[in-house]
């Protein structure tokens, strides 16, 4: 019997750009909000030693900005625990950018069971690399992500996020 291959669909800041860190959804997250998963993530790698990049970057609306202000070509210098809570950094960026913009998360769902892979030669962590045999770790979030909020209804879990409670007096 033949196995039936599971489909791909592939995104990039250039291709079904819903999916990437770069797409303008902004959140909040502990009492600041975040203009995209790439500002949240650009600023969160960076130690308090590079204050002057992690401003430039809350300051910066284009996400090519954040990105190198957050890069080592910028001169920043990334935290001591960076390689260790990268994913987990990363895994809050979605939860909370996806569970505050129901569009976004709609076209999440919108996949179905297709296995997300994030495009890019340039990135053999994030993406599929030059190769394509990338460790991909964005896709494998983003497909991780989707598979745990699969058949909720997306308005209603965006509702009752805790940002949208009200504060009782």
């Amino acid at each position: 019997m033949a196995k039936v291959k599971q489909p791909v669909i592939e995104f990039s800041s250039y291709e079904n750009e819903i999916f990437s860190a770069m797409w303008p959804a902004p959140f909040y997250y502990k009492g600041r909000m975040w203009k995209c998963q790439e500002q949240f993530y650009q600023y969160k790698k960076l130690s308090k030693k590079s204050d002057d990049l992690r401003n430039k970057i809350l300051l910066a609306f284009d996400p090519y900005k954040m990105k190198h202000f957050g890069s080592k070509k910028a001169g920043g210098v990334t935290n001591d625990a960076h390689d260790v809570e990268r994913l987990k950094i990363m895994e809050i960026s979605i939860r909370e950018s996806y569970m505050q913009n129901p569009h976004r998360l709609m076209a999440l769902q919108s996949t179905g069971k297709a296995r997300l892979s994030h495009k890019g030669e340039w990135d053999e962590f994030w993406a599929s690399g030059k190769s394509g045999k990338g460790g991909d770790q964005m896709g494998i979030l983003l497909t991780k992500f989707r598979d745990s909020v699969s058949g909720l209804d997306p308005w209603k879990a965006c509702k009752a996020h805790k940002l949208t409670e009200l504060k009782k007096k």
